[in-house]
């Protein structure tokens, strides 16, 4: 479990089995000078660190310990500053940020497989990449090297784009052996920026501010089940009964 605290300015990670502190960091730079995210990469767990004593890089430490394992450049021809890091599988992960200057954000997906400096900066300014933005978006798991991106960029009526991509509002399924759209989920739940996501052959799966909506990849049905959290990961979720929280599969 990773957790930031002082107003942003620290974080922690602690065993839930033993409930033992792992390593922590501190930024006093100022207030929320600390993003920091927990992520799978292959078998092992990694913490992922942006702070704003180091704004060029975006730091992979390895958990436990908290050795500084690589690091991705944020800045290049791109200045992009990052939020927040999510699994999704083998080697891959989603990132989610936005660039100096934008009012919208930005998830685009790496394979940390290379272990390439420039991979982030590469990924957000040269196509063919797996990439999107809106002023609400989310990246999640998907299933057989697949990725999940829920996108909004909250177009006015009268300036819809003739682009079918850019016009696009819902869930794209991403490969991320060819980084193409294999396909496209419409749907315009309130979706907040960040959400957990995540589907598998036949679903999709979003978190919404009190409940959770799975929506069929076969007819685009919608179903919405009253919980607490989503596990994108094994598409389960978390809900009260009585006094007791149980977790259940979709």
């Amino acid at each position: 479990m990773l957790a930031r605290g002082d107003q942003g300015r620290r974080f922690g990670v602690w065993d839930t089995a033993t409930g033992a502190l792992l390593f922590e960091g501190h930024d006093d730079s100022r207030r929320e000078s600390i993003r920091a995210s927990l992520a799978a990469v292959g078998d092992n767990t990694r913490a992922f660190v942006a702070t704003r004593s180091r704004p060029s890089a975006l730091v992979v430490r390895m958990v436990p310990g908290g050795l500084e394992e690589c690091w991705l450049s944020t800045i290049g021809m791109i200045a992009f500053e990052v939020q927040q890091v999510q699994s999704l599988g083998g080697t891959w992960v989603g990132v989610l940020g936005h660039s100096d200057g934008d009012q919208f954000d930005t998830v685009v997906a790496v394979d940390l497989r290379a272990r390439d400096t420039e991979l982030l900066q590469t990924a957000l300014r040269e196509p063919p990449s797996i990439k999107d933005w809106g002023y609400r978006v989310a990246i999640g798991p998907g299933t057989d090297s697949q990725a999940v991106i829920f996108r909004d960029a909250e177009w006015d009526h009268d300036d819809v784009p003739d682009d079918e991509a850019d016009a696009f509002v819902g869930i794209a399924v991403w490969d991320l052996a060819t980084a193409k759209v294999i396909q496209r989920i419409p749907y315009r739940g309130p979706v907040a920026v960040g959400a957990e996501i995540g589907g598998d052959a036949s679903r999709v799966a979003v978190q919404l501010p009190d409940h959770v909506v799975w929506i069929s990849r076969v007819d685009g049905v919608e179903h919405r089940i009253d919980a607490l959290a989503l596990d994108p990961y094994h598409l389960a979720v978390a809900h009260v009964d009585g006094a007791d929280i149980v977790i259940s599969s979709l």
